[in-house]
C-alpha cells in the first residue's frame, strides 16, 4: 500500500493538491473520471506546466461553467449516493461533508 502525508496546516490550495496529485503519477483522466462522477454540471480538468522562483511543478486547472445553483446538504448526499464510485470513496466523501 501506498500512502502519501499531506500536512494542510496551513492550508493548501485545490490546484495545488491536484497538481501534486498528478505530479506524483496519477493520471488526470482518473481526477477527471470522480469529478465527472459526482459534478451536474461540466467540469473540466487541465494540466498546465508553470515555473515559478526556479521550480517547476504541475497546476491543475478547474474549468467550470458558471452556475447559481445552491445545493443542500440533501442535494449533496443525493450525487453521491447515485455517483459511480467505490463504496469506500463514497463513505469517505460523505464523512468529509
Amino acid at each position: 500500500m501506498t500512502v502519501a502525508w499531506v500536512d494542510a496546516s496551513s492550508g493548501a490550495s485545490g490546484d495545488l493538491l491536484l497538481g501534486a496529485l498528478v505530479g506524483a503519477g496519477v493520471p488526470v483522466e482518473v481526477l477527471q473520471a470522480a469529478v465527472d462522477a459526482v459534478t451536474p454540471e461540466p467540469v473540466a480538468l487541465r494540466v498546465e506546466h508553470v515555473h515559478r522562483g526556479g521550480l517547476a511543478a504541475l497546476r491543475v486547472h478547474v474549468d467550470l461553467t458558471e452556475s447559481h445553483h445552491h445545493r443542500t446538504w440533501r442535494d449533496v448526499r443525493t450525487i453521491l449516493d447515485a455517483a459511480a464510485l467505490d463504496g469506500r470513496v463514497r463513505d469517505l466523501a460523505l464523512a468529509a461533508f
